[in-house]
């Protein structure tokens, strides 16, 4: 579903906002996010996992300081950026499923692949707001 309505817009960003007060309210996912998290690009090439945190635009940092940083993030502060985001994007694209089973996910997934990368040729660029999926009452 392609979204360019501002009330539409402002309606899936309190679900995204939610997802946050939930993600940042669980301790396992603040550590699932740390242990993911790569500080600079020495430690991304160490390990050649987990996501460097220059791809979201942020300076590299040593480890320690790093880790400071994402456990004394805020629901309040990711929400903060989402608003930025949402309310400067012409539209907002929305994949749903039908069922909430592994198969409808990695068809979504496959979907989102392919939408992904063809934005990318095109220069349009994005952001994953996966927020609202990753905790299953909010999801349904």
């Amino acid at each position: 579903m392609v979204v360019t309505a501002t009330s539409q817009k402002e309606a899936i960003l309190e679900y995204i906002e939610e997802g946050n007060r939930r993600q940042y309210g669980n301790q396992a996912f603040v550590d699932e996010l740390v242990s993911w998290i790569r500080c600079n690009k020495g430690e991304a090439l160490h390990t050649l996992d987990g996501l460097c945190t220059q791809c979201g635009g942020n300076s590299q940092t040593p480890r320690w300081l790093g880790k400071r940083f994402v456990t004394r993030a805020t629901a309040g502060q990711q929400s903060v950026t989402d608003q930025k985001n949402v309310r400067s994007s012409s539209r907002m694209i929305v994949i749903a499923l039908i069922n909430d089973d592994k198969h409808d996910w990695i068809e979504a997934g496959r979907l989102y692949e392919r939408l992904a990368l063809t934005l990318i040729a095109c220069r349009v660029k994005t952001a994953f707001l996966n927020q609202p999926i990753e905790d299953a009452a909010l999801r349904s």
